[in-house]
């Protein structure tokens, strides 16, 4: 489902689709512990091309990257995870 050598990707409506199973994915990753698996996945989506038209995937992708960080042991991912609740919060 996520191959990314598949013809289809170029479709918008298919990546965005896989940017947000890969989202959901990663989210689950962070809380049963696998680190090293949501880390090449936060990997991935760095490296693809996120359209500015999916803030709430790209917002959601810097949450997850903050969470990643803070279960590892970083406090100051903290920070970013209080700015990105603000966020939420102002947009309602």
């Amino acid at each position: 489902m996520i191959n990314p050598k598949q013809s289809l990707i170029k479709l918008h409506y298919v990546k965005h689709s896989l940017i947000q199973t890969m989202i959901n994915i990663i989210g689950v990753l962070i809380d049963s512990g696998d680190f090293i698996y949501a880390d090449t996945f936060i990997s991935y989506l760095d490296k693809s091309d996120i359209h500015e038209y999916y803030m709430y995937e790209k917002l959601t992708l810097i949450y997850n990257k903050a969470m990643l960080s803070y279960k590892k042991g970083d406090s100051t991912a903290l920070t970013t995870l209080e700015k990105y609740k603000e966020i939420l919060i102002f947009c309602d």
